[in-house]
């Protein structure tokens, strides 16, 4: 990038991606984006300026947008590969089988575009497989991205099981939680007849 800009200029630009992507993680709400980047995790990667964040922003909209966004995020780092298990364990075979496609599409191209650049990356990656690497805890990473594997298995199991997904039980506000709210992966939620509230029940049996 310095050829178009100076390193401060793209510090500067890059901070304000992050910290818009930790506002967009909190809802769009500058308290509750306090809060995260209160959290280590999000302040040391405030600190370094990783993709990290992008990454989150990027599998949070997979989730709850469009496969597509899984290709990107596989892009930047290996660990969103994840994701297509996510899918296979969902049952979502199509849509994996379009991130296998179109991921495998891109990567031929950078390949084709760049194969010094990748041959140095396979070398270095291929290095450091065992180490550390820049992890807040020291953790190998076949051991980090073997419990990833678990987790998203876990998730998509869920998922498909008709549970919603992960995290749906903290998307609802209680028992009276609006039908029309979505959880946190864009799921609309389903009250039961005896989760419906009293002052529902009362208008539902005047206007029977």
């Amino acid at each position: 990038m310095t050829p178009f800009i100076s390193p401060e200029a793209f510090t500067f630009a890059w901070t304000v991606l992050l910290l818009g992507c930790v506002w967009w993680l909190g809802g769009r709400d500058l308290l509750v984006a306090l809060a995260l980047i209160a959290f280590l995790p999000v302040a040391v990667e405030l600190r370094t300026r990783n993709v990290h964040l992008i990454l989150a922003v990027l599998t949070v909209l997979a989730l709850r947008r469009s496969w597509v966004f899984w290709v990107a995020a596989t892009a930047l780092k290996i660990a969103p590969v994840l994701g297509g298990l996510y899918l296979v364990a969902a049952g979502r075979i199509r849509e994996a089988l379009g991130v296998a496609v179109l991921g495998g599409i891109v990567l031929g191209i950078s390949v084709a575009l760049a194969p010094g650049a990748w041959a140095d990356f396979v070398t270095i990656v291929g290095g450091r497989a065992g180490s550390e690497g820049g992890a807040l805890i020291a953790v190998p990473f076949w051991a980090r991205f073997g419990a990833g594997a678990v987790l998203a298995l876990l998730a998509g199991w869920l998922s498909r099981a008709g549970r919603g997904g992960p995290f749906r039980s903290l998307a609802r506000r209680g028992p009276c939680a609006d039908a029309r709210q979505p959880d946190a992966l864009g799921h609309r939620i389903e009250p039961a007849r005896g989760d419906r509230a009293p002052a529902q029940d009362t208008a539902a049996a005047k206007a029977w």
